[in-house]
């Protein structure tokens, strides 16, 4: 049973210029024993991506001339040949910031606008969507029954809350959490993430920790880090086990590294946070020097199960020629406690993106098992019990 380590990364750059958009499906499978493959997919527009097992969430930033904006599903189980399964139209969107995939639903944040939608992918052709009380929704997240949703709210404040995906008509009239005020020189919205105890958000100026059990946000923790990105993982031993505290990635802004913070437990406010860095793939410009100004993104893989060690980053890096490119590397992180560490002879592969002035990179990161032809996959529990008249 062969194990899959998939990583797919697009822009959701969505200038005039850039009229036609790519995503890449990368496997790191054959590492390190052969270099990662890497196949380009046309799109029309610059794209935000997630995944979820054997799928991959692609959702246009954009409506393209003349069309709507789509969450497309693609099969990535063979890698070589990630293929469309369909798509969910959003008519009322005019495209998506951030899409999050978790088991069989895809939750999704209108751009420069105030509205989510919550697609499941046995039914595209009827998503659900829901108005929020934020101004804009700038990211959300979904783990288990519960989304944290984010954005600015009243024009003044970066704030977030948490619903159960049962619920998502209460966004409208339940109260926010605020997070910080609002500044509008930061290098980004407020965006998050969420591993269905801890959730982490980051301003572009500070990152914040909250504990959400229950759907109650308490607040935890906070550093100032230009962050472009913000990835939360629970804190792993040397099997990459869960132990408690809170274990954060993150890429910025100047930074040619992807950074790793750990609070061990019981994580009271104020508390030290310790961790290290690891590249981002060498980012130097035509002369050598560091090219950082563009930050990059970070992202922990995850299933129905939890939260693993395993951690993609891409960052934007410059040819000998001038040309800048993504760079995309795993790192391991099971040891835990603040250690981040090349995965894979620090395998990393060049793909060519649309680029920005500003953090536009977007990933998702998946593993998963094929199986023989000769060798039956699991099923699942329900279906199995029904078929035997149990269920």
């Amino acid at each position: 049973m062969p194990e899959h380590v998939v990583v797919v990364v697009g822009s959701n750059a969505s200038l005039p210029e850039f009229t036609q958009g790519q995503f890449w499906v990368i496997d790191f499978s054959s590492a390190p024993t052969g270099a990662p493959t890497a196949v380009p997919v046309t799109t029309t527009t610059g794209v935000v991506v997630d995944c979820s097992g054997t799928l991959a969430a692609v959702a246009t930033t954009t409506p393209p001339f003349g069309g709507s904006t789509t969450v497309t599903i693609y099969d990535v189980s063979n890698p070589a040949t990630p293929r469309s399964i369909g798509s969910a139209t959003l008519t009322s969107f005019g495209g998506v910031s951030a899409v999050s995939f978790y088991g069989g639903y895809v939750l999704a944040a209108e751009a420069n606008g105030s509205q989510v939608a919550l697609i499941d992918i046995n039914d595209l052709d009827n998503p659900q969507t829901y108005p929020t009380g934020f101004d804009t929704v700038t990211d959300v997240t979904l783990f288990g029954s519960y989304a944290v949703v984010c954005g600015l709210a009243g024009g003044l404040q970066n704030a977030f809350q948490v619903v159960n995906t049962a619920n998502l008509s209460s966004l409208v009239v339940n109260a926010a959490t605020n997070v910080s005020p609002y500044n509008g020189d930061a290098y980004t919205g407020l965006i998050c993430d969420f591993d269905g105890t801890n959730a982490v958000f980051s301003d572009g100026l500070g990152l914040y920790a909250f504990n959400v059990s229950g759907g109650t946000p308490t607040a935890l923790s906070s550093f100032s880090a230009l962050a472009t990105s913000v990835a939360i993982a629970e804190s792993g031993n040397s099997s990459g086990l869960p132990t408690g505290g809170v274990q954060v990635a993150y890429t910025a802004a100047g930074d040619a590294n992807v950074e790793l913070q750990y609070v061990a437990p019981p994580v009271p406010p104020g508390t030290n946070w310790s961790g290290s860095s690891a590249s981002l793939g060498d980012p130097n410009n035509v002369y050598g020097q560091p090219n950082a100004m563009n930050g990059g993104v970070a992202k922990f893989s995850r299933s129905i199960w939890g939260t693993s060690a395993l951690l993609a980053a891409a960052g934007v890096t410059e040819t000998s020629g001038g040309a800048q490119e993504y760079v995309v590397s795993l790192f391991d992180l099971s040891a835990g406690g603040g250690s981040i560490q090349p995965m894979r002879q620090g395998a990393r592969i060049p793909v060519s993106l649309a680029t920005t002035a500003t953090p536009n990179s977007t990933l998702g990161l998946t593993t998963f098992f094929t199986f023989p032809r000769w060798f039956p996959p699991p099923m699942p529990p329900w279906p199995w019990l029904r078929s035997i008249g149990l269920g």
